[in-house]
């Protein structure tokens, strides 16, 4: 296993998100129907939170606003409070198209909390054992390349290969886990890269840079073959 010293996070970034039930549109009613028995309805979740707004079963719109730490006002997220936390998001996003404004307005203040994003720090190989680590347990990122649960996936399908040509003899099986760890260090924490850049872009306070970002995921999504070269490099 990695040594605990050289598991460290980077924590970069502070971000508010919340939710909006949507039941007839923005503004229209939208109180809570009765949870339907079934997928979804059934899953246990309205049982463990009275009230949790997300589930599978209703219409929901999601939102966050993330930005730099330093960007926040000291102490500003560190309240539990939802309603305070809504109120400093729209202070902090005053003058943006009204639609905006009014998504982040018409959101239940309970659905409103802190996300603290951090990145971990890259680390070498380690001396392979019988227990190995994948997805958020070594190469945790932002969001903001949207393949964190795609990487873990990834893991996963690998290390299922490597422990499965193991079992049948085909290799030894620390043998098996090193190749495991080697592949999954190369491609996890270029992930963890290309969020990280991401993320860096998304908060910077320059006009330039944000400019530079938008145009080219602009490009990329109205040339197909540059939309799906963005997605394999995103893939590794």
């Amino acid at each position: 296993m990695a040594p605990a010293t050289a598991l460290h996070q980077r924590e970069q970034h502070h971000a508010a998100q919340g939710l909006v039930h949507v039941r007839g549109g923005l503004g229209g009613d939208r109180r809570r129907a009765a949870l339907p028995v079934g997928v979804g309805g059934s899953d246990g979740a309205a049982r463990l939170r009275p009230g949790l707004l997300f589930d599978n079963t209703q219409d929901y719109l999601f939102w966050a606003y993330a930005a730099k730490r330093d960007a926040y006002p000291a102490g500003g997220l560190d309240s539990s409070d939802g309603g305070a936390l809504q109120g400093l998001t729209q202070s902090m996003i005053r003058g943006w198209h009204p639609a905006l404004l009014r998504i982040v307005a018409e959101s239940d203040p309970a659905t409103v909390a802190p996300v603290r994003i951090r990145s971990m720090a890259p680390v070498g190989p380690w001396p392979a054992t019988s227990v190995t680590l994948l997805g958020d347990a070594i190469h945790n990122m932002t969001p903001m390349a949207g393949i964190g649960a795609n990487t873990a996936l990834r893991d996963a399908s690998l290390l299922c290969r490597k422990l499965t040509a193991a079992d049948r003899g085909q290799a030894p099986l620390l043998s098996a886990i090193h190749e495991y760890e080697a592949e999954m260090l190369g491609y996890g924490f270029a992930a963890v890269k290309l969020s990280l850049r991401n993320a860096r872009q998304a908060t910077s306070g320059g006009r330039a840079a944000r400019g530079a970002v938008r145009t080219a995921l602009r490009v990329a999504n109205a040339i197909p073959p540059v939309k799906r070269q963005m997605a394999r490099s995103m893939r590794g």
